[in-house]
C-alpha cells in the first residue's frame, strides 16, 4: 500500500510541472491529492504543507479546511491516522 502512495505522490508532482494552460485539473486539487497521500503514508508534516498550499489556492473549500484541522490535531496529539 505504501508503494501505491509513493507512486501517486510522484504522479501528482509531475502534474504540478504541467503548463497551467494545458493542465486539466485545478492546482488546488492536485495539492490536496498529494496532501492526502502523504497523510495516508504517515508523513504528517508534508501532508500539512501540501494541505496549506491547497487551501491557499481555494480558502473557502470546506474539505481543505477540515483536512487541515485533522492534520493539525494529529500533529498536536502525536497520532498518525492510517486510513
Amino acid at each position: 500500500v505504501r508503494g501505491e502512495h509513493e507512486r501517486s505522490i510522484s504522479d501528482f508532482i509531475k502534474v504540478l510541472g504541467i503548463n497551467p494552460a494545458l493542465r486539466k485539473v485545478k492546482i488546488e486539487n492536485v495539492y490536496y491529492a498529494i496532501a492526502v497521500n502523504y497523510e495516508k503514508k504517515g508523513d504528517i508534516k508534508k501532508a500539512l504543507n501540501f494541505g496549506k498550499q491547497a487551501l491557499e489556492q481555494d480558502p473557502l473549500n470546506y474539505r481543505f479546511q477540515e483536512f487541515l484541522k485533522l492534520i493539525t490535531k494529529t500533529m498536536e496529539g502525536g497520532q498518525h491516522d492510517h486510513r
